[in-house]
């Protein structure tokens, strides 16, 4: 192996693999306004109502 590959996989493994960090997406480190954090219900019917399959039926019903 030469040495572009092994850097393109060493970068692949940075962004995508195991060794990924989680980063906290919070407003308040990326300058918005901070607001409390939503549970774990408020998640899922965000997630829900964000869904293709969501919009898609809302788009043939109303």
């Amino acid at each position: 192996m030469d040495s572009s590959t092994i850097q393109y996989s060493m970068v692949l493994e940075h962004l995508i693999g195991e060794k990924r960090q989680i980063k906290d997406l919070s407003p308040g480190v990326m300058g918005g306004l901070p607001t409390p954090p939503k549970s774990n219900e408020q998640k899922m019917i965000e997630r829900g109502m964000e869904s293709c399959a969501f919009k898609s039926i809302l788009a043939c019903v109303g």
